[in-house]
């Protein structure tokens, strides 16, 4: 049978797109914060009309990009191997051993929500 038929695979997979989807919105947020081609005649009030800097850029992104590398690990690594129930579970959570914080949180959070039943 198929992985997805299990309740805890669902489960997994609905969490990876709610990830997706607000990886997205902070990237679309991002695009939105760019500043125009074509940059308006400066008012003299230094702020650069709200827009985002190149400093703020490269404190924004480096976390995103590795909120997306560890969903796609978790993808690839885990969600290929058409796992169900408490394998899937072992599994993702064996991803959450490798000592960075921030990944364990994520993994650790993701496989809470695939094990609701």
């Amino acid at each position: 049978g198929s992985g997805m038929r299990c309740g805890t695979s669902r489960a997994f997979a609905a969490r990876l797109e709610r990830e997706l989807g607000i990886y997205h919105e902070r990237l679309s947020g991002l695009e939105d914060m760019l500043p125009p081609l074509e940059m308006p005649e400066d008012d003299g009030d230094g702020d650069g009309g709200g827009c985002l800097t190149l400093r703020s850029l490269s404190a924004r992104v480096p976390p995103m990009r590795d909120h997306l590398r560890t969903l796609a690990m978790l993808s690839d690594g885990v969600g290929m191997r058409n796992l169900r129930g408490g394998r899937l579970l072992s599994s993702i959570l064996r991803h959450s051993l490798d000592g960075r914080t921030a990944h364990s949180e994520l993994v650790r959070s993701v496989a809470a929500d695939a094990s609701k039943p």
